[in-house]
């Protein structure tokens, strides 16, 4: 039988262990310099980062519905409150925009499943379902960083979708 004081102090290494900062290093976007809760479950870094120009355009597809308008809504209303990035939404994608779009999403995981590609000639949030596109822009917003060419987001692909059917936080007290 494992004595408390023993027992306690391998549960306090494992946690050390567990949460040091050399465990977080080790993710691709913790060694690009991202944080981002929760952690997708597929990412690529690729070359090339989206630069957000003067006005940021976001595109959505045009039979969009009105989740998808929010979405797109909200997008523009946290690049303009938070990040001081002009945005306005329309249905035609130029060089530069950032795609809000179920067109050719992969089905298979679910309606909050999302996929998010960024490289130099725009950012695509892509979803088979309005839960997935909010899901997506979230994680969109987490990836903006700006250094002194403005803001940007590194070249990436990811793919997500939860772990649980149900999402929640529980503070116990």
């Amino acid at each position: 039988m494992i004595h408390f004081n023993t027992w306690a102090c391998l549960m306090a290494i494992l946690f050390i262990q567990l949460t040091s900062p050399a465990a977080a290093q080790e993710t691709p976007l913790a060694k690009a310099g991202i944080d981002i809760i929760p952690y997708p479950r597929q990412v690529k870094l690729n070359g090339g980062d989206f630069v957000f120009k003067d006005n940021a355009i976001i595109a959505v597809d045009r039979n969009a519905s009105e989740e998808d308008r929010f979405t797109a809504a909200e997008l523009v209303k946290q690049l303009n409150d938070k990040l001081h990035i002009r945005a306005t939404v329309q249905t035609n994608a130029a060089d530069g925009s950032i795609i809000l779009t179920r067109k050719g999403a992969d089905k298979k995981n679910g309606s909050e499943s999302y996929s998010l590609t960024a490289d130099p000639g725009h950012v695509t949030v892509r979803a088979n379902a309005g839960a997935g596109l909010f899901y997506g822009m979230q994680t969109l917003l987490q990836l903006i960083g700006n250094n002194s060419s403005g803001a940007f987001i590194k070249g990436m692909d990811i793919v997500d979708w939860p772990d649980t059917k149900t999402r929640a936080v529980h503070y116990d007290t």
